[in-house]
């Protein structure tokens, strides 16, 4: 796959978009691409955890604080190969201009430079905005496209790239390893609740995922005060996260906002629940791509009808309801 996706990046500028599921293998694919075509690459991501950990697989060149920029900048155009990897916010747009068809940059989950460039994040719009004044191909990697974001990379990027290509080897798909996925009304979300709390008294890993900040607080001491190990991850923490994750590989449940529904290597749980309704699918892949990711089934339960038949979601209401 590296050599074909090479090829088509070789007609410079390109914009390539490489849509693969979760778990599939775009890092060891970009590993090949730097070990056999690309001297020099720059890595993206909007997920700071995300960025350190790909730092750390292939012994990058990490910039942490745009009061780095410089510097580690200047350390990367020094080097015969290297990668340096940063999230949009601390690099300087400038360096853009700088790069040429020997480097290839590299933007992964593509699919957040939309989503929250178009909401909290502002500066991940302008982000793909500056690409347009670089030379070098990119190439967008990520499991989640919908059809809204795909119109938009065609048509926000379209001008400034002479080539576009959409590379779909599995867009949107949920991990095979899932074995169940078990359907709440939002009305049943007190079935849901004693569901997990019956659970949480089983030997496994759990992933629990919140809409608020505080419910994970809140959750994380609730087991804490029961003498179950339990750790958290809110947004702007994952890389204090990762340090917990470390000390406690294997808890009793990890409660999250949606921000762990990306990066961050976790242990293969047993069971997901998701705690409110999505409503965006690609965000409730995404969750679901925390499973699975070891080899090991998992089970889902969920308040979006996603993928679940009309049929399921009132057989499973009735055994709420039964209490089964």
């Amino acid at each position: 796959m590296h050599l074909e996706l090479y090829q088509l990046l070789s007609h410079t500028p390109s914009f390539a978009t490489l849509l693969a599921p979760t778990g599939w293998g775009k890092t060891t694919l970009l590993i090949k691409l730097h070990e056999q075509n690309y001297n020099k690459i720059l890595y993206f991501s909007p997920l700071r955890a995300l960025a350190q950990e790909f730092a750390e697989r292939v012994d990058g060149i990490c910039i942490a604080k745009k009061a780095e920029f410089k510097q580690k900048y200047e350390e990367f155009n020094k080097k015969q190969r290297a990668i340096l990897i940063c999230t949009p916010e601390v690099f300087d747009f400038d360096a853009f201009q700088e790069c040429d068809s020997n480097v290839l940059i590299v933007l992964d989950e593509l699919h957040l430079f939309y989503r929250w460039g178009y909401s909290f994040r502002p500066y991940l719009e302008e982000f793909l905005y500056a690409l347009s004044t670089t030379q070098s191909s990119v190439l967008g990697l990520t499991a989640t496209l919908e059809d809204d974001l795909i119109y938009e990379w065609k048509n926000y990027l379209g001008s400034p790239f002479k080539h576009l290509y959409l590379i779909n080897v599995g867009n949107l798909i949920v991990s095979p390893l899932l074995s169940k996925k078990v359907f709440y009304f939002p009305i049943l979300k007190k079935k849901f609740v004693k569901k997990f709390l019956r659970e949480l008294k089983k030997k496994q890993t759990l992933l629990y995922f919140c809409r608020y900040r505080q419910e994970v607080y809140d959750w994380v001491n609730f087991c804490h005060d029961r003498g179950l190990t339990a750790l958290g991850c809110v947004g702007g923490e994952a890389l204090k996260f990762r340090e917990q994750l470390k000390k406690t590989p294997n808890p009793h449940c990890i409660f999250a906002t949606s921000t762990l529904s990306h990066g961050v290597n976790l242990p293969d749980p047993s069971k997901i629940f998701i705690s409110y309704p999505v409503k965006e699918k690609d965000f409730w892949v995404q969750m679901l791509g925390r499973g699975g990711r070891r080899g090991q089934t998992f089970e889902l339960h969920t308040f979006d009808d996603f993928d679940i038949s009309y049929g399921q979601k009132l057989l499973d209401s009735l055994k709420h309801l039964l209490g089964l």
